[in-house]
């Protein structure tokens, strides 16, 4: 496809020039920030060094440092990462005042990069400017060592402060590119749609945006996601000390010794250590004040309208993946010590609730269900209600289980995974591996109706839009909007109780003893 170069654009940083493909302007890498490296590696993100000639955003910058999660990305070793990509319905221009989307990429926090998300949907389709940017992750982004926390710096959530620098760059540029920065929605799927909730919870993004959808990332009820959530000070501290343990350094390191370690070696340190503990969010008080789930069951947070959904089978991707890299199915045998290693002392009435015999005789698929409704589906839920009496919010489950799927096969059927919507908003999305699928005639219906639902929802608030199905405001009526092929229809709150099990186990122990904050499970 011919590439012709667009008009200059000028940012507070200098002029680019992108290339325009198929009816896109599109103004890949430009750097947002300084590249985070030698003394610059763990401080908040610093403003990047001007330029003078246009500069050529033909190709996506660098994508954070990483190891081999599976999916969302690619391994690198780079440091200097922090670059965003614009794209604009061909010939936008200043003044244009279009619906602005900033795409936050998932990946547990300790993976992900924004190169793999194609919006030509959103901009064609939806006739909105759309952003998508890199941040800092694991280690690199998420790391609080007394060493650096000491330093008089905000601390602990680098990667947060890269997003929030993203923003402002959003709020003081986009409008050269045709965008309205008044007009900015942020959305992400999984640890990226639980950054929107950041947002919403830290005073520091007040301002940088007026809506949110959130997919797949509502963590913060839940009981066994405090990672995600927020911890304290201390626990995060605790975390920290222990890579530098694995790096061969006492608890006393100094900073300098610290940003003298290789990035390799950080890597390592992390995959010997576990990755999810390098993911931690923690509550460091300017920041993040509070956790989220306080922020919003205070009523302290940014009140923006919100779309929080998630899909019918969340885990059996995680299921699926670790089956996959240990070439193991799990036995019957093997499951009580693993619900026990996960559950702790409510194990045996989980196990009770979610039998192999209910699951096809897959003891793999029963673990997948729990983990899907006790990490993924009770807080979706308790969010929307808590959220329903503050905010406009409108809800969804993505029910369907036979869109393209990149994953390997396992013992057991993924269904309507996580990640799975995505190959649905975005072209060709195979969650960075695989090889592309088209989506078939009724699954490409479904696709223009959930951009059509996301842009109308940037544009006016509101997701419903001519031709696609009817979808009321969670507030009014408790309902979901199920995505399915064919048959979008809406489907009340107590049928997904009851299909998840939520009314049956979740909500009464997650209530026995005030709100549990475990974070074991993540080492």
């Amino acid at each position: 496809m011919e590439s012709r170069r667009t008009p200059i654009v000028e940012t507070g940083s200098g002029p680019v020039v992108g290339l325009e493909t198929g009816g896109i302007d599109r103004y890949l890498g430009i750097g947002y920030a300084a590249p985070p490296v030698g003394d610059l590696r763990w401080l908040p993100p610093q403003p990047p060094t001007g330029w003078t000639a246009p500069l050529e955003a033909f190709e996506y910058g660098g994508w954070c440092a990483q190891n081999e999660l599976g999916v969302y990305s690619q391994p690198s070793k780079t440091e200097d990462c922090l670059y965003l990509n614009v794209f604009t319905p061909k010939g936008c221009k200043k003044g244009d005042k279009r619906p602005v989307m900033v795409w936050i990429p998932g990946g547990g926090l300790i993976g992900g990069r924004s190169n793999d998300y194609n919006p030509a949907k959103f901009v064609n389709q939806g006739d909105v400017v759309f952003v998508s940017f890199n941040y800092r992750i694991s280690v690199f982004g998420f790391f609080s060592h007394p060493a650096l926390d000491e330093e008089g710096h905000d601390f602990a959530n680098y990667g947060f402060m890269d997003q929030q620098l993203a923003l402002q760059w959003v709020q003081q540029n986009i409008g050269n590119f045709g965008g309205d920065p008044d007009n900015v929605t942020i959305f992400g799927e999984s640890a990226g749609g639980m950054s929107v909730f950041f947002h919403m919870a830290s005073p520091r993004s007040k301002g940088l945006f007026h809506k949110g959808i959130v997919q797949s990332g509502a963590f913060g009820h839940s009981p066994y996601q405090a990672g995600f959530n927020g911890v304290s000070p201390e626990t995060a501290q605790s975390y920290a000390k222990e890579v530098v343990k694995r790096l061969g350094h006492a608890d006393d390191v100094d900073a300098r010794a610290l940003r003298s370690v290789s990035t390799e070696a950080l890597l390592t340190a992390v995959r010997t250590f576990g990755y999810a503990a390098t993911g931690m969010v923690a509550i460091d008080g300017t920041i993040l004040p509070m956790s989220i789930k306080d922020a919003f069951d205070s009523g302290e947070f940014n009140h923006v309208p919100i779309i929080n959904g998630g899909n019918r089978d969340e885990w059996t991707w995680m299921m699926g993946m670790l089956e996959a890299a240990t070439d193991h199915v799990l036995t019957v045998e093997e499951l009580p010590e693993t619900l026990r290693s996960i559950f702790g002392a409510q194990a045996e009435e989980i196990a009770r609730q979610y039998p192999p015999e209910d699951y096809g005789g897959s003891p793999g698929l029963a673990l997948a269900n729990a983990l899907t409704d006790g990490f993924f589906v009770y807080s979706l839920l308790v969010t929307n209600q808590v959220l329903a009496r503050q905010v406009p919010i409108w809800a969804y489950q993505f029910n369907d289980d036979t869109g393209p799927n990149p994953f390997p096969k396992v013992s057991f059927p993924y269904g309507a995974a996580h990640a799975l919507e995505l190959s649905y908003l975005f072209e060709d999305y195979l969650c960075a591996r695989g090889a592309s699928r088209p989506l078939s005639t009724d699954q490409a219906k479904l696709s223009r109706d959930m951009i059509a639902n996301w842009t109308s929802f940037a544009r006016v608030g509101d997701p419903n839009a001519p031709g696609t199905p009817p979808w009321p405001r969670y507030n009014e009526t408790s309902q979901y909007l199920s995505l399915v092929p064919q048959r979008t229809e809406l489907i009340d709150e107590l049928s997904i109780n009851k299909a998840h099990r939520i009314t049956e186990l979740w909500e009464p122990l997650s209530h026995a003893s005030g709100t549990p904050t475990r974070a074991s499970w993540q080492s």
